[in-house]
């Protein structure tokens, strides 16, 4: 089974999924679009896109290659309360571990972002869904009845155990670690930078929203995929120097790893050294083959990577009209 973060690009097939996950549930309890309009069983792409567009997010499952499940992540404005939302396995994939790995790939990204509890909530006579989640851990709590919806609503939560960042790597001088919620000032000083920023995405600096929206996808890859974009501490002090790690941007498909560091720690060879060490952890964990891209005119950054043992394989012209390189490593 593979999880992965659902992209912009999944939006057909995540309503498909849901809609038809949940058709039978809708049957059971006389749903329908006159009197339950909003219904997972009658979910459209439009829904994806509007949910995508206020911060929610999918994470898919895929047995052998075949989409065989979904569910959704709403983050608080705050960290307190991450929500379970539109947890959705096609028939035939059930009772083969697809809905539980979901619901906790959930919980994982939920820890990871600085949530306490994660909540659901449920039709409150759906007996068995009640208690499949209880073997779960969550909780059962108060029920609620609206106005807009012909059923009572029973809400379930678990409360999640305090969150302790897990070590990646150690090199001569830096020790790598997984995110945490208090990262967030270090990642707007270093990724906001606007000159810093000046050979990165679209060459500005990211604002506090976006850097929050990141804290986001970095918890929901690192619960799926295994890894994300990760904190670079300076032994001996712990304060923070930068941030490295690998993506995924756009949902492509290899691996790229990325690197930042504040500005009053250029120069010092830790990016060679970071690098360096995220390559040879991939490397422990069968990860890749990971790629690199650089802006062709930032030279510091070419020598950076060039000095990790990679190579340029392709070049690539952009519509600013600044080509971008492709690295790789070569095979063996």
């Amino acid at each position: 089974m593979q999880l992965l973060p659902a992209t912009a690009d999944d939006r057909e097939l995540i309503a498909a999924l849901v809609a038809h996950s949940n058709a039978d549930v809708a049957a059971r309890f006389g749903l329908t679009e006159a009197n339950c309009p909003k219904h997972p069983s009658f979910c459209t792409p439009a829904w994806i896109a509007e949910e995508n567009a206020r911060g929610q997010r999918y994470i898919l499952a895929r047995v052998d290659g075949e989409a065989a499940g979904c569910v959704a992540l709403d983050f608080p404005a705050e960290p307190g309360t991450v929500y379970l939302n539109r947890l959705s396995v096609l028939p035939p994939w059930r009772r083969r571990g697809v809905g539980r790995a979901l619901s906790e790939a959930v919980l994982a990204a939920a820890a990871g972002w600085g949530a306490q509890r994660v909540s659901i909530g449920v039709i409150a006579a759906h007996g068995e869904l009640v208690q499949w989640y209880e073997r779960l851990g969550f909780v059962a709590g108060a029920t609620r009845r609206f106005e807009h919806l012909p059923f009572e609503v029973l809400y379930m939560t678990r409360e999640l155990a305090p969150f302790a960042p897990a070590p990646l790597f150690d090199t001569e001088r830096l020790h790598c670690r997984r995110w945490r919620p208090e990262d967030h000032e270090a990642l707007q000083r270093v990724y906001g930078d606007a000159d810093a920023m000046r050979w990165a995405g679209d060459g500005r600096g990211i604002t506090p929203a976006e850097c929050e929206a990141w804290r986001r996808v970095t918890a929901i890859n690192d619960a799926t995929r295994g890894y994300g974009m990760a904190t670079l501490e300076r032994r001996g002090d712990g304060r923070i120097v930068g941030f490295c790690g690998l993506v995924h941007p756009g949902g492509q498909v290899e691996p790229e790893a990325k690197y930042a560091f504040a500005r009053e720690h250029w120069g010092q060879g830790l990016a060679s050294e970071a690098l360096q060490g995220l390559l040879a952890w991939a490397d422990a964990r069968g990860i890749g083959p990971v790629i690199a891209t650089v802006a062709e005119p930032n030279l510091a950054s070419r020598r950076v990577i060039e000095k990790a043992g990679m190579q340029c394989v392709e070049r690539r012209d952009e519509d600013d009209g600044i080509a971008t390189l492709v690295y790789t490593r070569p095979a063996g």
